[in-house]
Order: structure tokens, then C-alpha cells, then sequence
């Protein structure tokens, strides 16, 4: 026999699949994906929160780096409402007048997370007629928080929750040494 008629002989014989195959196929697909997607969703949202607290470590960290590397002090300035967080420098502005200077432009966080910032507003430090924000953390030269009464004593955190998930991270930052933990 050829392999041409060996093969026609072979799909002659082949049945396909019957209308309640198909449909109780169908319907098991169906049960699985009811069943994975609220699991995707979760971990969706514990990965936003994750990507969320290291980006804020990184710019934390980055910023202790050069206040410590290039002897100007820096701030990471909190916007709960937009969401927001952005690296600032200190720079003279006249003879005697300094100001914060946007170093970068604002880094935001993924929409389902929300954080908040217990961070000590500080008047007249690093210098005369500038204050630290309320919802900025500092790091000096030496990479820390000032060593001055009008501080309270640390460590300074930041919480952030995702909407998708009953997880929170909690980001550190130690008045003494300036170390940022967190993730």
C-alpha cells in the first residue's frame, strides 16, 4: 500500500471532537481562568508596591551619596497627594540666601500605591533662612540629619500601601547615620 492511501485511509478513520467535548473544555479553561485572575491581580499589585518602596530607596540612597561625595546637602521632598517624590540640592542663590533647587524631576509612584512620609520639618539648618520641609527628608553633608535639638529623635519612616493588597512596605531612615532601609 502507498503512503498516500495508507494516509487518507488514517484521517478517514479519525473522529474530531464532539460539540460537549468542546464545551466541557470550554468550561473547565473557564473555571481555571475565574480562578487565576484575582491571584495575577494580587501579585500585580504586591510587584507596583515593591517596584514603588525600591525606586524611593534608590533616590533616598542616591541622595545620601552626593551630599556625602559632593559636600552639599540634599533633600528628598514627599508629595503624598500627586504622589510624588524628587531630589532637591541646596544652592546659593545671592550672598547670603541659599535655596532648594530641583535636582531632578519628580519620580511617581504606581497610581495603586499610596505612602506616607513621617519626616521632621527643621528651621534654619543646613543654614540661616532655610528649612527643611515637613515632608522632605535631609541629608547633610556627612550624609545624616543635623545634630541639633529642633530635631526629634529618629528613625524617620515612610509607609507605602497598595490598594490591590493588604501589604505595606516600610522605608527607614536613621537620624545618625542617614542608612536607609526598606524592600
Amino acid at each position: 500500500m502507498t503512503m498516500t492511501k495508507r494516509l487518507n485511509r488514517t484521517l478517514k478513520d479519525e473522529r474530531g471532537f464532539t460539540l460537549i467535548e468542546m464545551l466541557m473544555s470550554l468550561l473547565v479553561m473557564g473555571i481555571l481562568m475565574s480562578i487565576s485572575i484575582p491571584s495575577i491581580r494580587g501579585h500585580m499589585a504586591r510587584a507596583d508596591l515593591r517596584a514603588g518602596a525600591r525606586e524611593i530607596v534608590a533616590t533616598l540612597r542616591n541622595a545620601r551619596d552626593k551630599a556625602i561625595n559632593e559636600q552639599v546637602p540634599r533633600i528628598v521632598q514627599f508629595d503624598e497627594t500627586s504622589k510624588t517624590f524628587q531630589l532637591k540640592k541646596l544652592v546659593k542663590t545671592g550672598p547670603t540666601s541659599y535655596a532648594w533647587e530641583v535636582e531632578r524631576v519628580p519620580d511617581k509612584v504606581e497610581p495603586s500605591v499610596t505612602f506616607t512620609a513621617n519626616f521632621p520639618s527643621v528651621a534654619g539648618v543646613p543654614v540661616a533662612g532655610v528649612s527643611i520641609p515637613a515632608d522632605a527628608v535631609y541629608f547633610g553633608t556627612r550624609g545624616r540629619y543635623p545634630s541639633v535639638a529642633a530635631v526629634p529623635p529618629g528613625p524617620y519612616t515612610a509607609t507605602l500601601t497598595s490598594s490591590g493588597t493588604s501589604r505595606t512596605v516600610t522605608i527607614t531612615v536613621y537620624e545618625r547615620t542617614g542608612e536607609v532601609t526598606g524592600v
